[in-house]
């Protein structure tokens, strides 16, 4: 039961996590398909704007963490 309370407790931050994995995940997907296309200029923007997506994720993690630890 605590899993099921816990997966329905989701913070702000927690959300936005959440969508920036989603986020990376949905750009590495585009930046691939493009490249096994042969669209080097699309590969090229969607792997950096992947770069810039998990950079978000990584610091939404770790203030998520740091808001948990407050608390």
């Amino acid at each position: 039961m605590w899993c099921q309370y816990q997966f329905f407790d989701l913070n702000s931050l927690s959300l936005y996590v959440l969508l920036g994995a989603i986020a990376t995940a949905g750009a590495l997907v585009v930046g691939l398909s493009a490249f096994h296309v042969g669209d080097c200029r699309l590969s090229q923007k969607m792997m950096r704007n992947r770069v810039g997506f998990q950079a978000a994720t990584v610091a939404l993690m770790a203030g998520a963490s740091y808001l948990q630890g407050k608390t």
